[in-house]
């Protein structure tokens, strides 16, 4: 017999056991990217579906008013990191910039996101999408800086200035209108929508009403402004006519629950050390409301309360 056929005829060695801790190992790292990636994609559905809301929303504030976009100027305050709404806008001929204190980076930027974005919705800005990608960078100026005081933007600099559930955000509301007034074109448009809820617990949204007022302040400041200024709409239309503006409407879309409002007015009628102890109840119904300030200068308009 040949050393060939010998070799044949020899016993194959056995198979390696399998290492049982090594596999579960490695199904738990497929099991881990798997849900990772899970995560990714949920997470770019939802940030896609939140920009073509805010999209949709101001461009039908803009047509309403029949506003021609190209070469008109908007200036977006707080937007915070999700900027692919800003993507249409520019790309529809609207001439976009940012104000944030905590301003979006590059870093920010989910391409998955993005992609979904103008294949799915926004298909006439793909070519503003994929000019930023291949850059690396945002197509319209960005201000790192607080809207109390926006020193890099010179005074009447945009026709409009639109915000979503930002102004409830700053300790010093006042300042900030001021400054809005101050780049606003003359007969120049804002439109803010502002949430008056609690954000520590949507669910109780009054709750910080309870709080002692300098006890507030130091939180508030403490987290950033996170869980809202607690003022209530009286006190932001105030603000708005002592800056100069003249208001054109202003649109509730969102108040409590009867049911919390009930429990919760005796426990405000005897909070201590806390303004809103007597606040009317009218004041407190609302939660949210659109606010559509116009710096008119020459202009004595009727408020619209819708």
């Amino acid at each position: 017999m040949s050393d060939f056929s010998k070799s044949c005829l020899l016993p194959r060695p056995a198979s390696p056991i399998p290492d049982a801790g090594g596999s579960e190992a490695a199904e738990q790292g497929v099991t881990v990217a798997a849900a990772e990636q899970a995560t990714a994609v949920a997470a770019a559905e939802q940030s896609t579906a939140n920009a073509n809301a805010v999209a949709n929303d101001y461009f039908t504030a803009l047509r309403k008013r029949n506003i021609q976009l190209q070469g008109y100027s908007l200036l977006e305050i707080g937007p915070g990191r999700n900027l692919l709404h800003l993507f249409a806008l520019k790309a529809s001929g609207l001439c976009i910039s940012v104000v944030d204190r905590f301003l979006a980076t590059w870093e920010d930027f989910d391409e998955r996101a993005a992609t979904l974005f103008f294949e799915r919705l926004w298909p006439d800005s793909r070519q503003t999408v994929v000019d930023a990608m291949s850059v690396g960078g945002y197509p319209f100026p960005m201000y790192a800086e607080p809207a109390e005081d926006m020193r890099s933007i010179g005074n009447g600099s945009f026709n409009a200035i639109f915000s979503n559930a930002t102004l409830e955000h700053f300790y010093d509301l006042p300042a900030v209108a001021r400054e809005l007034y101050r780049v606003t074109k003359p007969d120049g448009l804002n439109r803010h929508q502002i949430d008056f809820r609690d954000h520590r617990d949507f669910s109780r949204p009054l709750e910080f009403l309870l709080d002692d007022d300098d006890g507030f302040a130091l939180a508030l400041k403490g987290n950033r402004w996170m869980q809202g200024n607690r003022l209530r709409p009286s006190e932001v239309i105030r603000v708005f006519y002592e800056a100069g503006f003249q208001l054109l409407e202003i649109t509730p879309n969102a108040t409590v629950e009867m049911a919390y409002l009930a429990d919760f007015i005796p426990r405000l009628r005897v909070a201590k050390y806390t303004r809103y102890a007597g606040w009317p109840v009218g004041d407190l119904i609302t939660t949210g409301a659109r606010f559509i300030p116009l710096n008119a200068k020459n202009q004595s308009l009727p408020i619209r309360n819708r």
